[in-house]
């Protein structure tokens, strides 16, 4: 699942801010998520797109769910770092290469809206 350059960006300050306020070193993080230091590094600074599997388990390790990322990544806090339209863009190839298990989750994060 990639993401927008703008997303990516702001996806990557967040989960970096997020595992800091945790007093969590990319190491530590990274061996609770199952996955290396490097690629960590690599979403942290917004070089490497991230799948919703590797979401999912960082969002575990960060001890934070769904609907807390959906809120950091409303389009009020992204319009400084995306265009609405590019958010839309983004949605509707993300929507159109996701896998079925994928769009089951994308689902379930949209129906904790209503």
């Amino acid at each position: 699942m990639g993401a927008s350059l703008p997303i990516r960006r702001h996806l990557a300050k967040i989960l970096r801010t997020r595992r800091e306020e945790l007093h969590l070193s990319q190491e530590a993080a990274a061996l609770q998520c199952e996955m290396s230091p490097r690629y960590l590094r690599s979403l942290e600074s917004a070089k490497s797109a991230v799948s919703v599997e590797a979401l999912e388990r960082l969002l575990a390790a960060l001890d934070w769910t769904w609907t807390d990322l959906a809120e950091e990544l409303t389009p009020g806090r992204l319009q400084a770092h995306a265009a609405p339209t590019s958010t839309h863009r983004m949605l509707d190839k993300v929507w159109g290469t996701a896998t079925p298990r994928e769009r089951e989750v994308i689902n379930r994060v949209l129906s904790s809206f209503r």
